[in-house]
């Protein structure tokens, strides 16, 4: 009996494990199961991968040429650049050059960052400072005008060191400045104009006269320019020079010096022009001069007055009279009308 009970026992455990096998072996299969529709979906999917890469290798295939192209026009427009650089170069040294033989001094063969340190170099032992004037400027153009001398020489590479075997030589380019002394002697540069006028009622014109005239306050010695270009000078916004004129005394024989002393013009040329009944010539912003046959009225009138008033009804009392050769300042704020132009 006993016996019997522990076989039935047995019997049920043994019975639990199969139970415990068959649902582990079900939930097993239901797994592979769904591995196999996995495994079902993945399949295809490696397929069309398959194709769309074949598709893409003939995509590949199809641009290689076409690359290829491009990498051959690349090459091209390289070696075009390289041309290019190549004729910059030559052309950058050659139009400065140029230059230097024509007496036509320039720093413009340096690059930026030479030409930087050359400027410095200048002012730095010239000992160089600048007044409020020159601030319009640039301060290569004042270092370029202090030039006097460039000389171009060409060096073989038989006489320096030269670890390029394809290098002949070297361009040396020598410039020399001119550097203003600390303590100097000043002079008053003047720019001379002249004005027609009526003379033994003809119109003439001095000639033969100074563009530009300097004398020293001190002891009246003088120079002057009938070109000033041919001696490389600037005479507008920076008196320099390269090439000084001699210094004169001013002399009452000549024209100049008889124009100076107020005295008969008996050493001027002169030249007829065609007659007009005024000349009017503009000085600066606010100063003109006039010349005429005659003495000339003209009213001084208020710019607001003139622009909105009738000319008939201004008052007699603001007529001035002009000589024939005038120097004529305008007040600013107004209008000076005068027979047949303003000023």
């Amino acid at each position: 009996m006993g016996l019997s009970i522990a076989n039935s026992i047995q019997m049920l455990n043994l019975q639990e494990q199969v139970e415990m096998v068959e649902n582990t072996l079900s939930e097993l299969s239901k797994t592979t199961q769904i591995d196999e529709v996995k495994l079902a979906k993945i399949q295809p999917n490696q397929i069309k991968i398959a194709e769309q890469l074949q598709v893409t290798q003939h995509a590949i295939n199809d641009i290689i040429p076409v690359l290829d192209s491009h990498s051959q026009a690349l090459n091209t427009l390289k070696t075009g650049i390289e041309r290019l650089h190549i004729n910059f170069q030559r052309s950058f040294i050659y139009l400065p050059i140029t230059q230097i033989f024509r007496n036509q001094l320039t720093l413009n063969f340096l690059s930026p960052d030479d030409l930087q340190k050359v400027v410095y170099h200048v002012i730095e032992q010239g000992n160089l400072t600048f007044n409020a004037h020159h601030g319009s400027i640039p301060i290569v153009e004042f270092i370029t005008k202090l030039l006097v001398l460039q000389q171009i020489d060409f060096i073989p590479s038989s006489q320096y060191e030269n670890q390029n075997p394809q290098e002949i030589g070297r361009i040396v380019i020598a410039s020399f400045f001119a550097v203003p002394q600390q303590e100097q002697t000043s002079f008053h540069v003047y720019k001379l104009l002249t004005m027609p006028y009526l003379h033994k009622n003809q119109t003439i014109q001095l000639s033969h006269i100074p563009r530009y005239w300097a004398i020293n306050p001190t002891d009246n010695t003088t120079m002057e320019w009938h070109d000033p270009e041919e001696s490389g000078c600037n005479l507008q916004l920076m008196t320099s020079c390269r090439d000084s004129p001699p210094l004169r005394t001013i002399s009452k024989d000549s024209c100049l010096g008889q124009i100076i002393g107020s005295l008969p013009l008996s050493n001027c040329h002169a030249k007829y022009v065609s007659h007009s009944r005024v000349f009017v010539r503009q000085l600066t912003d606010n100063i003109w001069v006039t010349s005429s046959p005659e003495s000339l009225h003209y009213l001084k009138i208020p710019k607001i007055e003139y622009r909105s008033s009738n000319h008939e009804t201004l008052k007699i009392s603001q007529q001035i009279i002009l000589p024939p050769v005038a120097l004529v300042n305008v007040t600013p704020g107004y209008t000076i009308l005068c027979p047949g132009f303003t000023l």
